[in-house]
């Protein structure tokens, strides 16, 4: 995971504070909403939470980390395409599909 390698390389395992993964959380949290920071946040604890239950690490540094975003969550009616516009983008791509299809056929008659 190039996320994990860019913040924490050159650390052990044992080296890895809460100090230390507070602030990865606290920089990955500067341009990410809390659901991105969340999910991360997840994966990695998964992963530390289960060297801390295996003895590879003496506490659980993911213990009572704060996790928030600072960028606003984007509304449902922002992520999802409506029936109006799906049927617009699905026009459109039908006719690049038709165009590309007719153009490269014609290419092919040219020079044959």
């Amino acid at each position: 995971m190039k996320l994990v390698d860019k913040h924490f390389s050159g650390l052990r395992l044992n080296q890895i504070t809460k100090m230390t993964y507070q602030n990865f959380i606290n920089e990955y949290a500067k341009k990410r909403t809390l659901g991105a920071v969340k999910k991360v946040n997840n994966q990695i604890a998964g992963c530390l939470k289960e060297a801390f239950k295996n003895g590879h690490i003496a506490i659980n540094v993911t213990y009572k980390i704060k996790v928030f975003g600072k960028v606003e969550s984007q509304h449902e009616s922002e992520k999802y395409l409506d029936e109006v516009d799906t049927k617009k983008f699905l026009d459109v791509l039908r006719f690049d599909l038709n165009t590309e299809s007719f153009n490269k056929l014609q290419e092919q008659e040219l020079v044959n």
